[in-house]
């Protein structure tokens, strides 16, 4: 809780106080950057290709759902080997939207 609370994280010093006093608690570091994690999720960033990587949507969220707390940025991302595997993600996404039910008009 120390460390987190250190970096400046208060949320996640809330998640960690919730947890069960036996729970294994794991963190991830990516050069500088530690994060509380069950990591990881890859090696290195440098696999990452800068034209298969797209942000998705941003949205507002309150902290744990609770309206009477601060509202935070939720960011949604995601990313694949090559360039073709996110298109071809990405044009699925488009066609499951034409067939949204939930769609008006």
């Amino acid at each position: 809780i120390d460390f987190v609370l250190g970096q400046g994280e208060p949320y996640k010093a809330e998640l960690i106080r919730d947890l069960p006093e036996d729970a294994v608690i794991s963190f991830y570091r990516q050069g500088e950057f530690t994060d509380l994690c069950a990591g990881p999720h890859l090696d290195t960033t440098g696999r990452v290709k800068a034209n298969a990587f797209k942000l998705l949507n941003c949205t507002g969220a309150y902290w744990r759902g609770d309206s009477s707390r601060k509202m935070l940025q939720r960011i949604y991302g995601t990313c694949f080997m090559k360039k073709e595997d996110l298109d071809a993600y990405l044009a699925r996404i488009e066609e499951a939207k034409k067939r949204d039910h939930r769609k008006l008009g």
